[in-house]
C-alpha cells in the first residue's frame, strides 16, 4: 500500500513538473523582458507575432554576436529593454571592463571607451552608415551610469549621452507623459514613460522626437545612409502597451524598412546549434540515413555469413553434446597438473598439519604412525607403491577409536 502511494506521488510529480515547464515555455517568462520570446505583459512578442503577419514585411530574430552581424542595406535591427553594462559587450570585453556603480546622478564628461569596446560596438556603427536603421531601447531597470559606460562608443560615434532625473512624478500609476517634439507626421502626440532617465548632451545632428518637459526621452539621427533611434524606454513596444496602450504611429514611423531583426543576443538568448541543428542547416539529413544503413550492414555483414557452411564443420557443430564435469572431477585435474604421484601422500599429510590436525588430542601418536606409513611408501621402488591402499590405511589410522 505504501509503494502504490509512492508511486502515485512520483507520478503526480512529474505531471505537475511537466505541466509547470510547458506553461512556462508556452508564456516565455524564461525569457527576459522585452525579449521577443516572452509572451506576458514584460516580452515583445506581440509586436513581432504583429509585423509577421504584415505580407511586405521580412521579420526575423537574431542570435548571434555582434561581430558576426550580417545584415543587408534597408533592415531594422531592434535592441529592445537593454538595462545594463554586460548586455552589448562580448565575452572578451566583459572581462576586460571595470564595473560601474549605479547612480541616479546626471552623468557628465566624456565616456572613455574601455578596451575592446572600440571593435566590439563597430559592426552596429558600420551596419547604420551602410543603410541599416538601428533601434535602442532602454529598460525601466536600467541606470544611467551603466548606460553610458555601456554605449561608450557608441556616444562617441554618435554624439549623445545618458543621464537621469526623478522629480518623483514616475511614482504615479500608468507612468508620466511625453510630448512629440513636432516634425513628424502619424506619430502619437502623447505617450507613457516609465523610466527617469533622458538624453543629454545631444549633438546638433540628433532630432528630438519626445520630450519630458524640456528633457529628450527619444531622439533620432542619421549616420551615413542610415538612421538610428535612441528611447530611454521599452514600455510602448511591450505586451502590455500592445493591449493597453498601443502606438500605431509611433510603430509604422519606427519599423520603417521592410526588414526587421529583433536581437536576442544582447538580452543573453544566444545560439548554440547541437549536431541535429547543424545537419538540418547544412542540408545533412541524407548523409545521416547512408551512415545509418552502412551501420546496418556492416551489423548483418558480422551476424550472418553469405558463405555456404562448410558440411563437415556443420557435422560437427551439430553433434552430441559433451557433458561437462564437476567441482571433484576439476580438483582431481589440478593436483594431477600440480602435485606429482610420489608427493602425493607427503602433501595431504602437510595439509592435514596445516589446518590443526596435530594439535588436537591423542593426535601425536597417531601422526608418527602415519608418517611411517608415508615414509614407507616413499621408501618403496615406484612400481610396488600403492598409494590408495596407502591412503586407506592412513585414514583408518585417523578414524579409529581409542
Amino acid at each position: 500500500m505504501v509503494r502504490a502511494a509512492a508511486i502515485v506521488a512520483a507520478a503526480a510529480f512529474v505531471f505537475g513538473a511537466v505541466k509547470l515547464l510547458l506553461f512556462r515555455f508556452r508564456t516565455g517568462d524564461i525569457y527576459p523582458p522585452y525579449s521577443s520570446l516572452r509572451a506576458d505583459p514584460l516580452g515583445a512578442k506581440a509586436l513581432h507575432d504583429s509585423l509577421a503577419e504584415l505580407e511586405e514585411l521580412s521579420v526575423a530574430r537574431n542570435y548571434r554576436p555582434l561581430d558576426r552581424l550580417s545584415l543587408p542595406s534597408g533592415t531594422t535591427l531592434l535592441y529592445l529593454g537593454i538595462k545594463g553594462p554586460w548586455y552589448l559587450r562580448p565575452a572578451a570585453a566583459a572581462a576586460s571592463a571595470p564595473s560601474s556603480a549605479p547612480s541616479s546622478a546626471p552623468s557628465s564628461g566624456p565616456a572613455v571607451v574601455p578596451e575592446g569596446m572600440e571593435d566590439a560596438m563597430e559592426p552596429l556603427v558600420r551596419f547604420v552608415r551602410g543603410g541599416g536603421r538601428l533601434v535602442i531601447t532602454f529598460s525601466s531597470k536600467a541606470n544611467a551610469n551603466g548606460l553610458g559606460f555601456m554605449l561608450a562608443h557608441l556616444q562617441a560615434a554618435m554624439g549623445f549621452s545618458v543621464s537621469s532625473k526623478d522629480d518623483g512624478s514616475l511614482r504615479q500609476s500608468g507612468g508620466v507623459a511625453v510630448q512629440s517634439a513636432g516634425g513628424i507626421e502619424g506619430i502619437e502626440p502623447v505617450l507613457r514613460w516609465h523610466t527617469p532617465m533622458y538624453l543629454s548632451s545631444l549633438d546638433p545632428a540628433w532630432r528630438n522626437v519626445y520630450v519630458r518637459g524640456t528633457m529628450p526621452v527619444m531622439a533620432e539621427r542619421r549616420l551615413g545612409t542610415g538612421s538610428v533611434v535612441i528611447a530611454t524606454d521599452s514600455y510602448f513596444l511591450s505586451n502590455e502597451a500592445m493591449h493597453a496602450n498601443r502606438s500605431p504611429g509611433v510603430l509604422a514611423w519606427l519599423i520603417g524598412g521592410e526588414r526587421v531583426v529583433f536581437d536576442e543576443m544582447h538580452l543573453g538568448v544566444l545560439e548554440n546549434p547541437g549536431i541535429a541543428a547543424l545537419g538540418r542547416q547544412y542540408n545533412l539529413a541524407g548523409l545521416l540515413f547512408v551512415l545509418v544503413g552502412v551501420a546496418g550492414l556492416f551489423i548483418w555483414k558480422n551476424a550472418v555469413s553469405f558463405m555456404p557452411r562448410d558440411p563437415e564443420q556443420a557435422e560437427r557443430l551439430s553433434g552430441a553434446s559433451v557433458e561437462g564435469r564437476g567441482s571433484s572431477a576439476a580438483l582431481v585435474n589440478l593436483l594431477r597438473r600440480t602435485v606429482p604421484p610420489s608427493e602425493l601422500l607427503g602433501a595431504c599429510l602437510a595439509e592435514w598439519d596445516r589446518s590443526g590436525g596435530l594439535g588436537r588430542p591423542d593426535r601425536s601418536g597417531r601422526r608418527v604412525r602415519v608418517e611411517a606409513v608415508v615414509n614407507e611408501q616413499k621408501r618403496m621402488p615406484r612400481k610396488h607403491r600403492n598409494l590408495v591402499a596407502a591412503y586407506r590405511f592412513i585414514h583408518r589410522i585417523l578414524t579409529e577409536r581409542t
